[in-house]
């Protein structure tokens, strides 16, 4: 996937975990972010020396947009739908509240084996006031047997 460039990496996907509103991940194509993918791998040695051979992916907490203030957040474009994929394959398709809040989506969930990848792909975005990125501030995947 593509990141807006930045000198100090402030818009890159390792910000999509670290807790944090005041950072973000921002596509960095010259549309709205249509097509742009995020993906996921889940290696086994990162699993719990409990977890059995496999994980389940039932959905995602996430911050829609860039949630650092209200004005940076309708400034910027947001995610309307994301399509899920697992090893390239689409399982569902995501619609996402436009709001600054935490938000938790969940779908009928399915499993992860190891070096399995779970992509996500923005299908709609709602166009920023000022600038024509989307962001997304936080994703994680949720399910059972986690980390």
């Amino acid at each position: 996937t593509s990141e807006l460039k930045s000198k100090d990496s402030r818009y890159s996907v390792a910000h999509l975990d670290d807790g944090k509103f005041k950072t973000a991940w921002f596509e960095g194509k010259p549309n709205d972010g249509q097509g742009e993918r995020i993906t996921f791998s889940f290696p086994a040695k990162d699993w719990p020396k409990n977890a059995a051979k496999e994980i389940s992916l039932w959905g995602f907490r996430l911050v829609n947009g860039y949630g650092k203030s209200d004005r940076d957040w309708r400034a910027n474009g947001r995610v309307k739908s994301l399509k899920v994929y697992l090893n390239d394959v689409p399982k569902v398709i995501l619609q996402l509240r436009d709001s600054r809040q935490v938000q938790h989506v969940s779908f009928d969930g399915f499993y992860i084996h190891d070096k399995d990848r779970v992509s996500v792909e923005i299908l709609e975005v709602i166009p920023g006031k000022r600038s024509h990125h989307t962001a997304i501030t936080e994703l994680l995947p949720l399910g059972d047997n986690w980390f």
